[in-house]
């Protein structure tokens, strides 16, 4: 088991489905260059409130044995395939671009679920955080 998990994940009922065969196939070799491992898959139907599934998904890849979790949207690709993910957050912290922006509010946020990028450093620090986030959304479930 390498240290990195990439999660990407997508229902096919989305708009953007397409592109998801794309992007994972560019990140797929950005992972094996690499040596993460990754967790790539598609979805039937979303469930209700599925946006939030993905903050669930994070949560229950950080029970697992890996130091760092990414999650990409299905829409989202590496472009510099020649940096490590490893060295772009330190210990005990999480890093995340929201997607869902109005022109007087450009900074970044944990404060809805619909993150387009995150990237937790995976220690009992962000898996509490990430225990509150989720708990903050009606119909969450904390992981086992």
């Amino acid at each position: 088991m390498n240290d990195a998990l990439l999660l990407q994940h997508c229902s096919e009922n989305w708009e953007g489905a397409n592109l998801f065969k794309i992007t994972t196939n560019r990140n797929i070799e950005y992972c094996l260059k690499h040596k993460m491992d990754f967790e790539l898959t598609m979805f039937g139907e979303a469930p209700n409130h599925g946006d939030w599934m993905k903050v669930k998904l994070i949560r229950e890849a950080m029970n697992k044995d890996y130091k760092y979790v990414i999650w990409l949207d299905a829409d989202a690709v590496i472009v510099d395939a020649e940096h490590d993910l490893r060295n772009a957050c330190t210990e005990g912290k999480i890093g995340a671009c929201r997607h869902i922006l109005t022109k007087a509010d450009y900074k970044i946020y944990l404060d809805h679920f619909n993150v387009g990028v995150l990237y937790v450093y995976n220690c009992e620090e962000t898996r509490a955080f990430v225990d509150k986030w989720l708990a903050g959304y009606p119909g969450t479930t904390k992981p086992a």
